[in-house]
């Protein structure tokens, strides 16, 4: 079987789970029209990639191995267009971030906000939580859109790595 078909399958497996979430397998295939034994394959591969957990369907990037990142900002004279009176202005800098974090999405799929924090003190005035597929992803919009904005002084970028137990019996 291709992969391109083995995709196919995997997304209609996943597209009748979510709206019918205990079926057997033997249930899928009938309804579906997708052999058995492709079902039952194809499910072990969703369970152990972690899309599919005791009849629930995860589409949620949270889940999906997707690494989350901080990224702090500092803007120019702490000032953040119209903060803290009104951040949902259209031009105010946190309704421009979430557009192009939703923009980058939608196209790519590779990057989601998670959460925006407003700072109060300190050296940062902004931070935000996204997940990613990596990296590149987070680069590509810190350099292409955060430091292209006249108000960003500086950015910062940290990400969680957390170190496997090398003491920790193999599974």
């Amino acid at each position: 079987m291709t992969k391109r078909k083995e995709n196919a399958n995997s997304g209609r497996i996943l597209e009748y789970l979510a709206s019918h979430p205990f079926k057997s397998r033997k249930d899928i295939s009938t309804d579906t029209g997708i052999p058995l034994d492709t079902v039952h394959r194809q499910v072990r591969s969703l369970e152990e990639s972690g899309h599919v957990r005791e009849g629930i369907v995860v589409t949620d990037p949270f889940h999906n191995g997707f690494e989350r990142f901080h990224i702090f900002i500092e803007t120019q004279h702490g000032e953040l267009d119209g903060f803290p009176s009104d951040t949902s202005k259209p031009n105010s800098l946190i309704s421009q971030i979430r557009a192009e974090l939703a923009r980058r999405n939608h196209e790519s799929k590779d990057i989601v906000l998670e959460n925006i924090d407003i700072l109060m003190g300190g050296d940062w005035d902004v931070a935000l939580i996204v997940r990613a597929q990596g990296i590149y992803p987070v680069g590509e919009f810190v350099t292409e859109f955060l430091r292209a904005k006249k108000n960003i002084r500086r950015t910062k970028t940290a990400t969680v790595w957390r170190p496997r137990d090398t003491n920790a019996p193999s599974e």
